[in-house]
């Protein structure tokens, strides 16, 4: 017969394709991961002969070999790795021999024609995936050696009706069976296998009350996820672990008891368990993995057992035992301010996600690391200061804080990541601090003006080649860049589409600017405190507008500013230094949004006529009537 691609397919293992579809592989050792380098005429192969000396079928070796129906596996090869039989369609039977010992994931992934299968005794591991998708497969039988069976194993089987599952299986997923005719024909309630729980099954009634039966060691991921009716259980001791997601959407539980005997709280096990207030983690877990609690929003204490080595609680909130790492705050707190301790070197993924009543939260210079979606969904945050021990802020740190108005980003941060902002509705002005290497662009959607601190222009698009986010900037908001930068800016591949680039006049502060107009108005913004005695050209000054996150106004600012008529004060000022506004004797108007009167001394509003017009907060007016040195002034307007 005429040999159609011949080659080597393993170190010492080669193979010839004949014209009738016949593979023969021979040889010693390992047939090769599959590499596109051999058998290029998948197509044409309906049969494999593998001669005896051949120990290992690489990965994908006969992956989507579609016409393959016979293969004969000598009993030398002892493993078969993973997707070597993916989407071989037309396979219906196969032998395995008695030397393998394992079978990778997704080793007959798809096998659409497979009916009859034998897995010998010498076999102990069964991939994820294996299995799934063989829609022919009736049955089965695991080998007594098997202690596992993994994710999906057999998902999708919808012939298979016999499983035969030795005592030796001690752990299953929680999706190994699912959308098998065995699965379909278990009665509703809980399915057990052997020691294990593998499942909830059917429409519970409402109040269901469960007492898993002693004896079992695992309860499977997923097992009771959305069982919305679920409102207590019983968890026997001997249960060493609680699967990813097993009580995830259990809108009604109120109360679990977790036994002394386990060691491993797996992955969103309580997620969206909406009635949840209050949980004990006994000393024996050492295992509490990410999201446990995420959506618990009535969630207002996790309580750790003080003999737990691993982890510990203070007022409700989960800590590793040297509180070095903050694990999550409970949701359901309510709370509207929260200062992390001063031994918190990190602050774990979602460790704040879902805190709705947090209107402030206090991190010390401690803190290095604030991870993934810390401060998701906190909708009523409204500011946070950003420790300068911060050099990167993760991707989707705070999305969803539709309250956030105002954030300090310290100049130690050189990356802020993909949605690091998204939603953050109010938050109109973003600061970029000077050291700052990447910025994702998705961050600026929906901001009407961008601070960079950076004399060098950065990156700001993802790695993708179409960037969508970009192309839906705004490109006619203003920039405003530092003095001398830029040309640079508008001649970059990324910042040379935005059209409104200006250079900031100067700085006023160590991180407050300023912009003198051609109108004489003078905006001041930024944050933190202004220089004491800093020199503006007072020549040219005819309003002062003070924006964003500007706390205190500096000594002698404005002091002598003839031409000075207007001022209006936006931002939270907490105090105007001595003498900023002496001798400005032709402001007739200055509004000040601050409902708590700023602290002024006895030369900071020298020679200001006592009747202009001050303009405050209306719930305001009679804290600035009272307040020293306010007081002299009796011309005051309520503004909305």
């Amino acid at each position: 017969m005429k040999i159609i691609e011949s080659g080597k397919c393993g170190d010492n293992v080669s193979y010839e394709l004949t014209e009738d579809g016949v593979l023969r592989i021979f040889g010693i050792g390992g047939i090769f991961n599959y590499n596109h380098e051999y058998f290029y005429k998948k197509e044409n192969i309906k049969q494999v002969i593998i001669a005896k000396g051949v120990t290992m079928i690489g990965n994908c070796a006969f992956k989507d070999c579609t016409l393959l129906k016979l293969i004969d596996i000598p009993n030398s090869v002892t493993r078969i790795g993973s997707g070597v039989f993916e989407g071989c369609t037309s396979l219906e039977s196969i032998v395995i021999p008695n030397g393998v010992t394992e079978i990778g994931n997704s080793a007959f992934e798809g096998c659409t024609s497979l009916k009859l299968i034998n897995i010998p005794n010498s076999v102990t591991n069964i991939g994820w995936f294996a299995f799934e998708g063989c829609t022919s497969l009736e049955s089965i039988v695991i080998p007594n050696g098997v202690t596992e069976i993994g994710i999906s194993t057999f998902e999708g089987c919808t012939s298979l009706k016999s499983i035969d599952i030795p005592n030796s299986v001690t752990e299953i997923s929680g999706c190994a069976f699912k959308n098998t005719a065995w699965l379909n024909d278990q009665p509703d309630g809980v399915i057990y296998i052997n020691d294990v729980l593998y499942k909830y099954k059917g429409v519970m009634l409402e109040n269901i009350h469960i007492k898993i039966k002693d004896g079992i060691t695992q309860i499977c991921n997923s097992a009771f996820e959305g069982c919305t009716s679920l409102e207590s259980i019983v968890i026997p001791n001997g249960v060493t672990e609680i699967g990813i997601s097993t009580f995830k959407g259990c809108t009604s539980l109120k109360s679990i008891n977790i036994p002394t005997s386990v060691t491993n709280i797996g992955w969103s096990v309580f997620e969206g368990c909406t009635s949840l207030e209050a949980i004990d983690i006994p000393n024996s877990v050492t295992k509490i993995s990410s999201n446990a609690f995420g959506g618990c929003t009535s969630l207002k204490s996790i309580n750790v057992d003080v003999l737990n080595d691993n982890y510990l609680s203070e007022k409700g909130v989960l800590y590793n035992k040297d509180k070095s790492l903050l694990i999550r705050y409970p949701s359901g707190k309510l709370e509207s301010l929260f200062v992390v301790p001063n031994s918190v070197a990190e602050i774990d993924s979602g460790a704040f996600e879902g805190c709705t009543s947090l209107k402030s939260i206090d991190i010390p210079n401690s803190v290095t690391e604030i991870g993934y979606k810390a401060f998701y969904g906190c909708t009523s945050l409204e500011s946070i200061v950003i420790p300068n021990s911060i050099i990167k802020i993760e991707k989707s740190v705070f999305e969803l804080c539709t309250a956030l108005k105002l954030i300090d980003i310290p100049n130690s941060v050189v990356t802020i990541e993909d949605k690091a902002f998204d939603e953050c509705r109010l938050l109109n002005t973003i600061h970029i601090p000077s050291k700052c290497s990447f910025y994702c662009c998705r961050n600026f959607i929906g901001r009407e003006t961008i601070i960079s601190s950076a004399t060098e222009p950065f990156k700001m698009k993802c790695k993708y080649r179409k960037c969508g986010p970009y192309e839906r900037l705004n490109f006619s908001i203003p920039v405003y860049v530092p003095k001398g930068s830029k040309k640079a800016y508008h001649e970059h591949e990324e910042w040379g589409k935005f059209t409104n680039i200006k250079e900031i006049d100067g700085r006023c502060g160590e991180d407050s600017y300023y912009e003198l107009l051609g109108n004489g108005t003078l905006n001041i913004f930024g944050k933190d405190e202004m220089y004491d005695d800093f020199v503006f050209d007072k020549s040219k000054i005819k309003k002062v507008r003070v924006t964003e996150n500007i706390c205190m106004i500096g000594a002698n600012a404005f002091k002598d500013c003839r031409k000075l008529r207007i001022v209006e004060i936006e931002s939270p000022l907490e105090e105007i230094a001595d003498g900023a506004f002496s001798g400005c004797e032709n402001i007739f108007s200055m509004t000040i949004a601050s409902e708590i009167p700023p602290i002024v001394s006895e030369h900071t509003l020298e020679g200001l006529m006592r009747t202009i017009e001050i303009r405050v907060p209306a719930n305001a007016i009679r804290y600035y009537k009272a307040a020293k040195y306010w007081n002299e002034f009796t011309n005051y307007v309520a503004i909305d």
